[in-house]
């Protein structure tokens, strides 16, 4: 009997044993995601504009008209005011005469030039044969002199004439002001009607840029960041 009784015994011991090693222990689970949070950093600053420039026209004139408006946005190569082209257009049909007239002039002084040069030459050898005299020889050369003396006059007057009328043509572009890049009309210093004078600024701009000044007291200086507005 007492054997019987300690199999039993042991048997029992190693089934618990057994069965411990399966018992379930309940967990709880969750999905893990990516997520952005944003973070609002609040600072005290002053905004001002990134660039703020004044323009002029490069010519004098009467403002004909204005093309935007105060607080009114623009892009670069818009064009802001223009010039009434009146005494422009004047100032370049005469300096387009002017260029006209002193082409035709070298024309001719070049045509008395070829003459003068080759009766000069003929001349030339006829002397140089004994047939004709030395008098009509200098005469000859003298009048060739100077033929090359008025063709390099006309010539120059050309050259003179032609900057002109370049000048006068830049002055006709220079009418209409345009926008050096995009950006926003700050302030109007002129109106429709109004003469200005060269140099004279007539319009304030900024462009879309937007600089924040940050301070920190106690922590750290003062510093700027630039940033689209």
């Amino acid at each position: 009997m007492l054997t019987v009784a300690l199999t039993l015994s042991a048997c029992s011991s190693e089934k618990v044993v057994e069965d411990s090693t399966h018992v379930k222990i309940p967990v709880k689970t969750m999905m893990v995601e990516s997520e952005e949070v944003e973070d609002a950093v609040h600072y005290i600053g002053i905004v001002t504009s990134g660039k703020v420039v004044k323009k002029s026209f490069k010519v004098q004139g009467r403002v004909l008209e204005v093309l935007v408006e105060e607080g009114e946005t623009f892009t670069s190569g818009q064009p802001l005011m223009v010039l009434e082209p009146v005494d422009l257009e004047y100032a370049l049909e005469s300096a387009k005469a002017d260029y006209s007239s002193a082409a035709a002039q070298e024309s001719k002084a070049k045509e008395a030039y070829n003459f003068a040069k080759n009766h000069f030459e003929d001349m030339k050898i006829l002397y140089d044969q004994g047939a004709v005299s030395r008098i009509d020889f200098e005469e000859a050369k003298l009048r060739y002199s100077a033929s090359k003396s008025d063709l390099e006059s006309a010539s120059e007057r050309v050259k003179q004439a032609k900057t002109a009328l370049d000048q006068r043509q830049d002055m006709q572009a220079e009418s209409i002001l345009y926008a050096p890049f995009d950006g926003q009309a700050v302030n109007l210093l002129v109106e429709s009607g109004e003469f200005v004078n060269a140099g004279y600024p007539v319009i304030v701009l900024s462009d879309n840029k937007k600089i924040l000044h940050r301070r920190f007291p106690g922590r750290c200086p003062k510093y700027s960041t630039r940033y689209d507005g």
